[in-house]
């Protein structure tokens, strides 16, 4: 008859306790027969004596004997050698001996006992060995299967079992395969089969012989022919139909199962793994798990705790009835009640009895839970709930069988981890994309005593303006666990990895270890403040204040349409500088007006990030250079000019921050053009040259990672007609190297120099322009006149004039195309006009 079948696996420890408490008489054993009849051909007689297995333990039993193996099957049968051969042509082919075993119903397996050997070991006919040894395979486990296969043939896999091998008599190879964790069967047949496992390709060997048991009705199955593959089996036939068959007659393999019967029990387990500093309380829940339908009155637990562990509350806080609630032993009808006595030294006894009628329900339940925490003064470690005695008692206050469950285990760890103290975050300046934020690389060493980190982020908030009013940002203070919500967490990380944060902003990082308990340790340092975006990349070439990850003409062009004003909420994002460290690392401190330092940070960063691969900003020239700047005065033609030129200086200095103060009367008729060093550089450069009510200022920066001004002279000129009302007077220098830090120092003004001639006045007009613009240049006299436009590499867009102008005013207007006419992009241009008195360079910047 076939009947359906119930696996069920259970955890080793529960095993181990259940092994502990079940007392049952060891089954008869006796040594088996000494082999009988001749050694087979062509091996050597056997040194060994036949030896008396070792005694069977008490527990478990053997449920299931084949009878005493035939340990010399050659004699017997003539030739007969069962055997399992192995030809690996698939991870998935293997060759099986499998046996049919009963056993009674609701049984827990521990162990199996059965005699093989490898193919080389013996005792066998020389010419069935074809080689195998115990390392050409990966495991040799065994395979339990239902009778549900056609005739009553092995058929759905229930699983291949974990153990470990034990020999227990080496001259007759007879072995004990101890499971991980026992298995409860529901049934009562089953087979089982040894899986021998390879990696080696088109592999062939007799691996396994079987010692012949004596036959009985429980016929085993043999797939000689290698025909089985699992999953699924492909058909088991038996050993001596397959053609060339060695076996006149099916030959069992000797084999012993160990057990226990199943029978009802009390099992604690733990809601969590650990007793630790956020969770001081662990909750254990008492089962009780039944097979046994007959009604229970009364079910009476004692457990005795570790001496490490305690009630959390007392007697009265920390034990809970369960009555009523989901999956609970009692509910409903049945009057009960709960009594717990202290028996001391960590032992509790728990008693729920049913009271009158109905009498007891016949299925099992949850009983009770304890709420458990370190015992005052009791080091950290293991910890342990053991129930020592259970007993049960039907309707007429007779006992039912009932087992001790196994221990609950838990760990008792309130040691939090090591916090970290060298966790670093840095900007990519290189890989990311083209959205307008930047990753930033975070790495730390990860500590020795953590299972976990969770890295959190935290920003100084208000971006761009960041510190200013009305809501200002501010530096994150460090966190402490939970962190606030200021500090977000990020998904898992790892060291080294990476972060993109949403949106712009100056971003601080802090990480708290965890261990495997969930104590966590104090917070790591908090990383001193990271940009998530590139200073400068204020233009994505069609919008405003949006950035590509890149800081170019369109983001140079929407600085000078601003540059030297004051800070607006429209373009409120060009407000960069000055910054905290100073260069383009740092947070930018907000003065709220478009100037020199926004230009020096803009010319850092210009052309440098989101490269293919990542460059090193610059730092500081190392130079023993002392450049200064002077003021000359001189007169020509009519004309006043003071020239500023760039002195002791050979290639050290990026930008120039000069303020010349003027008599306001001389600021109306004032004209100003760029010196002649500035058409000499090979770097592009930015010069603008801002007004105020008593002076002008002339910034100049030379732009690029390794941009700086290269020799020295004339950097601007500014001209009045007629003499000057006060005389200029420079107040005003800043010279910065390629890092931004300051270099040279402030120059008094100096006495006028020798006269020069006048150069002719060049002025542009609307400057930035959109579609048309207008260049106008007056000559003293008559002479040839060149008028050229270069874009910022310096390469020649087109030639508005070259021929003989007359003296007096001129106007020529240019559209926005090279000279192929096609219309250029939008950026900085420079213009140069060439006249008889010399060289004038004025900027232009096209938007769009």
């Amino acid at each position: 008859m076939r009947s359906r079948m119930l696996i069920a696996l259970f955890p080793a420890a529960r095993a181990a306790a259940l092994l502990t408490v079940l007392v049952m008489a060891p089954a008869s054993w006796g040594a088996p027969d000494r082999p009988n009849g001749a050694e087979p051909i062509g091996h050597a007689p056997h040194a060994d004596t036949w030896e008396p297995a070792p005694p069977i333990p008490a527990n478990p039993a053997i449920v299931f004997d084949s009878g005493t193996p035939i340990t010399d099957p050659f004699a017997l049968c003539g030739g007969c050698y069962p055997w399992t051969s192995t030809y690996r042509q698939s991870a998935g082919n293997y060759d099986f001996t499998a046996r049919r075993f009963t056993v009674p119903a609701n049984t827990y397996v521990t162990s199996m006992r059965l005699w093989w050997a490898y193919g080389d070991e013996g005792p066998h006919p020389i010419f069935a060995n074809l080689g195998g040894e115990a390392a050409d395979f990966t495991s040799i486990t065994l395979d339990l299967y239902l009778t549900d296969g056609p005739g009553g043939a092995p058929g759905t896999l229930l699983a291949n079992v974990p153990g470990a091998w034990t020999l227990l008599h080496a001259p007759t190879h007879y072995r004990e395969f101890v499971f991980t964790t026992p298995i409860a069967l529901s049934g009562t047949d089953y087979y089982v089969a040894l899986r021998a496992e390879t990696t080696l390709p088109d592999y062939q060997a007799t691996i396994l012989w079987f010692a012949c048991a004596t036959p009985d009705p429980l016929l085993d199955y043999e797939d000689y022919v290698n025909l089985v593959k699992v999953p699924p089996t492909g058909g088991w036939i038996d050993y001596p139909s397959v053609p060339g068959s060695p076996c006149p007659f099916d030959m069992n393999f000797g084999l012993q199962v160990l057990g226990l019967p199943i029978t009802d029990a009390v099992i604690p387990t733990v809601d969590g793994p650990c007793i630790s500093i956020l969770d001081p309380c662990a909750t254990v829940q008492f089962d009780f798990t039944r097979i046994d339908t007959t009604p229970a009155r009364l079910v009476s637990t004692t457990f005795q705790l570790s001496s490490n562990l305690d009630l959390c509350a007392g007697l009265g806080g920390s034990i809970h009835d369960l009555y009523g609630s989901g999956g609970a032993w009692l509910s409903g009808p049945y009057g009960h009640t709960l009594h717990v006595t202290d028996n001391g030294g960590g032992s509790y006894t728990v008693d729920v009895a049913v009271l009158g009628l109905p009498c007891g329900p016949t299925a099992g339940g949850s009983l009770f839970t304890v709420d458990l925490t370190k015992k005052t003064g009791e080091p950290d470690g293991p910890g342990s709930v053991t129930v020592t005695s259970v007993v049960v008692r039907d309707c007429d206050n007779g006992p039912l069988p009932a087992l001790s469950g196994a221990s609950a285990a838990l760990s008792v760890d309130t040691t939090p981890p090591i916090a970290v103290s060298d966790l670093s975050a840095v900007q990519w300046l290189a890989g990311n994309d083209a959205n307008g934020t930047t990753k930033i690389g975070l790495s730390w060493t990860p500590p020795s005593d953590a299972a976990a980190v969770e890295v959190y982020r935290a920003k100084f908030g208000n971006y761009p303006e960041y510190d200013d009013a009305p809501s200002p940002g501010s530096v994150p203070p460090a966190p402490t666990y939970p962190p606030p919500s200021r500090w977000s967490l990020l998904p898992a990380i790892t060291a080294p990895g990476a972060d993109e944060p949403p949106g712009r902003d100056f971003w601080y990082y802090a990480l708290f270890s965890k261990d495997a308990c969930g104590n966590v340790s104090a917070a790591s340092n908090v990383t001193q403040g990271t940009l998530n975006y590139h200073l400068g990349d204020v233009h994505s070439g069609i919008s405003d204040c949006a950035g590509e990850n890149q800081v170019d003409v369109s983001d140079l062009s929407y600085l000078g349409s601003h540059y030297f004003s004051p800070s607006a909420y429209a373009w409120n994002c060009l407000d960069v500088g000055p910054t905290s460290t100073g260069s383009v690392d740092g947070r930018p401190l907000t003065d709220s007006f478009i100037e020199f330092e926004d230009l020096m940070l803009f010319a850092m960063n210009y052309g440098l990030v989101s490269r293919e691969a990542p460059v090193d900003p610059p730092s500081a020239a190392a130079t023993s250079e002392r450049p200064r700047v002077e003021l000359r005065l001189s007169r020509t033609d009519g004309s006043s000019v003071a020239s500023l030129h760039l002195l002791d200086h050979r290639a050290s200095v990026r930008g120039l921050h000069l303020f010349v103060r003027l008599d306001p009367n001389d600021l109306d008729r004032l004209q100003v053009a760029p010196g002649a060093l500035q058409s000499e550089q090979p770097d592009p450069l930015f010069f603008e040259s801002p007004r105020t009510g008593d002076g002008i200022w002339i910034d100049l920066a030379a732009l690029g990672p390794d941009g700086v001004l290269k020799g020295y002279g004339e950097v601007a000129q500014l001209r009045v007609a007629g003499d000057w009302t006060e005389t200029p007077r420079l107040v005003g220098t800043s010279l910065r190297d390629r890092a931004n830090l300051p270099i040279g120092g402030e120059s008094p003004a100096d006495t006028p120099g020798p006269v020069t001639s006048v150069t002719a006045a060049l002025s542009v007009e609307p400057n930035p322009f959109s579609d048309r613009v207008t260049l106008h240049f007056t000559l003293p006299e008559p002479g040839p006149v060149r008028l050229d436009l270069f874009d910022v590499a310096g390469r020649l867009v087109q030639r508005l004039l070259g021929r003989e102008c007359a003296a007096g005013s001129h106007a020529l207007r240019w559209d926005g195309r090279d000279a192929h006419g096609r219309r250029v992009a939008a950026g900085l241009f420079w213009a140069r006009l060439t006249t008889p008195e010399g060289v004038e360079t004025r900027s232009l910047f096209r938007i769009r």
